[in-house]
């Protein structure tokens, strides 16, 4: 809450889950683990919130193509900008046709910058999050 100008406001929950999401799954088991044993009810909230859109990727097909009904084909463009051509694929493939096709068409004629990479794999993460809350996919 931000009191006065000279006063920072501090996210510490979005901030938490920014930093878990910079570390390694061991890592982030281990201090997942300990928050646990103190607060397990925060510990399962970052939990469900942490994962990268790397880590989806780890993710079955079934859960990804559940994922991807919920984002709009522009943001799946984007956010495949920076990852291996493997994962591309497999990512369109999972699409239904049309989809796809706009994906690919953005992916191919953007030159996304690593923020606007990062904020649609953000996105998608952030909709992967919500579905696993709802018992829709499991991460």
């Amino acid at each position: 809450m931000k009191k006065n100008e000279n006063d920072i406001f501090i996210d510490g929950k979005n901030q938490a889950i920014q930093i878990l999401q910079g570390l390694t799954q061991e890592e982030r088991n281990r201090l997942l683990g300990l928050l646990r044993t103190k607060n397990p009810l925060i510990a399962q909230e970052l939990e469900s919130r942490s994962h990268s859109f790397m880590d989806l990727l780890a993710s079955d097909n079934e859960s990804l193509k559940i994922i991807f009904e919920y984002v709009s084909a522009p943001v799946i463009g984007i956010a495949i900008s920076n990852i291996p051509t493997e994962e591309q694929r497999r990512i369109l493939k999972l699409l239904n046709r049309d989809k796809a096709e706009t994906a690919f068409k953005v992916f191919r004629s953007r030159r996304s910058t690593n923020q606007e990479t990062e904020k649609a794999q953000n996105k998608i993460s952030n909709v992967a999050a919500e579905l696993a809350d709802r018992g829709l996919v499991i991460l």
